[in-house]
């Protein structure tokens, strides 16, 4: 079979497709908005849900199999990703950016209008666990769907602005669900909210996913895919192209050791494991961990969405190093200086009365700054994904990466709670992300490629051959992926 030889070309433009482009981005955020939405409820009421779903002799025991059925939606993250990843690169963007939608909002839903282990015994916990594989599949095709399609639309030089509109979304998702959940909580008080309020955050999504649908159902497809499809270079067989082909093989590495363990693992650390710290080690109750995160997450949302679109002027690699490298050497003092502000007898109170003995702005200030420090790293990775990979494979290729990564970073929650609890060290929970985020900064600086001046248009069917992979520029000749 013939090769085709593509040439970059960094003054090239990207065509302007006839969508509003402010609709493109309202739909991307919306989806991924959901998605991070329908995670942290499930994350935020772990406590309260635990032993609604699963029997333990302690509660901590039916925290951790609570933890153990969130960290299963993270591990068929990856199968939705090669499933809807290649329905994307073959069939079109628009067609799994609503299939994904659509599925994951019906499971979230669904998850509100569960029986418990009261009503129906163990079958309340299958079916939860069924719930969440449906869940988990659907989210391993909205990122990439998202970031993609916003991506191919993107003009050059705002590649990094557009994606950060849905980088932010994951502060913005557990923003809207702390505060979802606070309101529905102090409206109802604390027992009726245990008893069955619990569902009203999961039945609210559905609102979410209509909007959200529509917006979607009226959108054009990809121009650059368009333009692949209309220039015979598509994948018709995209996993194999994925995974055939060492030269693209070797950036799904890249990106999977680079930003997407070391980012995934940070934000599971400042985000699950900082409140179940706040609610089992320090005894907050449920409210006060909640706004004090809130208050946090909520102040660091912007941060995420300002260092994309610096990234376009200054690059993306040096924003996910410097994001990260703050996360590590801040993680132990801030986790410290949190255990220092006691007694936490009744933390809510305290908030109420201002009690000299509960600090809840200085708690928020410290989660705040291992928020903000993660969102630094996580802003650019939209951007930098889409110009790590060729148009043919781009969908499959970023997502499964960034969803396997998910794996690990999804059960970081589950691992720190063990580790602390099997060591009786408060701090243990931190070893574990501590040790992979040190790792990905390591390999970003010396292994991962500057694709801020990528033009991925251009980028057509090709990629750079292995022995240049690992260059700052990539507008050199490169070799084709898929076999005309």
């Amino acid at each position: 079979m013939e090769s085709t030889v593509y040439i970059l070309q960094e003054d090239q433009e990207l065509s302007k497709d006839t969508t509003d482009l402010k609709l493109i981005v309202l739909a991307g955020m919306g989806g991924t908005l959901i998605e991070w939405y329908d995670f942290f409820v499930y994350g935020i009421l772990a406590t309260i849900l635990a032993p609604k779903f699963y029997k333990a002799d302690t509660p901590e025991g039916a925290l951790i199999i609570w933890l153990s059925a969130f960290a299963v939606g993270y591990v068929v993250k990856p199968i939705g990703a090669l499933l809807f990843g290649h329905l994307g690169d073959k069939y079109g963007r628009k067609v799994s950016f609503i299939a994904t939608l659509s599925i994951m909002g019906l499971a979230t839903f669904l998850m509100g209008c569960l029986p418990t282990y009261d009503h129906i015994g163990v079958a309340a916990g299958y079916i939860l666990f069924v719930l969440r594989l449906i869940q988990g599949i659907a989210h391993g095709g909205e990122y990439g769907a998202a970031a993609v399609y916003i991506g191919e639309h993107s003009p050059k030089g705002k590649r990094g602005y557009y994606t950060g509109f849905i980088q932010f979304t994951p502060s913005l998702g557990m923003a809207l669900s702390l505060l979802v959940t606070i309101i529905c909580n102090l409206a109802m008080g604390q027992e009726q909210f245990s008893n069955w309020g619990w569902r009203i955050p999961f039945l609210l999504s559905i609102f979410l996913v209509a909007v959200s649908l529509y917006i979607r159902f009226k959108l054009d497809e990809s121009p650059i895919y368009e333009k692949a499809v209309e220039e015979g270079r598509h994948s018709k067989t995209p996993l194999m192209n994925t995974f055939c082909k060492w030269e693209n093989l070797k950036r799904i590495l890249t990106a999977f050791f680079g930003c997407c363990v070391g980012i995934g693992v940070a934000f599971y650390t400042i985000s699950f494991y900082a409140l179940f710290y706040l609610q089992t080690t320090l005894h907050y109750d449920n409210v006060a961990a909640w706004s004090v995160l809130c208050a946090a997450v909520g102040l660091a949302t912007p941060f995420g969405f300002y260092f994309a679109h610096l990234s376009d002027i200054y690059g993306r690699k040096r924003f996910m190093v410097i994001g990260l490298a703050l996360s590590v050497v801040s993680w132990y003092p801030i986790f410290v200086a949190l255990r220092a502000l006691g007694p936490y007898e009744d933390p809510t109170a305290a908030i109420l009365v201002k009690s000299a003995s509960y600090n809840p702005y200085l708690s928020s200030f410290l989660i705040f700054l291992t928020v903000a420090f993660c969102a630094i790293a996580y802003g650019p990775i939209g951007a930098f994904m889409v110009e790590l990979f060729p148009t043919p494979v781009r969908y499959t290729s970023l997502s499964v990466p960034y969803h396997t990564a998910g794996v690990i970073s999804g059960a970081t929650p589950l691992i720190a709670v063990s580790l602390t609890a099997k060591t009786g060290n408060l701090y243990a929970g931190l070893w574990f992300p501590l040790i992979m985020v040190t790792f990905s900064v390591l390999f970003i600086v010396f292994f991962s490629p500057e694709t801020y001046l990528v033009d991925i248009e251009e980028l057509g069917n090709s990629v750079k051959p292995v022995n240049q992979l690992f260059t700052s520029d990539f507008t050199e000749t490169t070799e084709t992926i898929i076999d005309e």
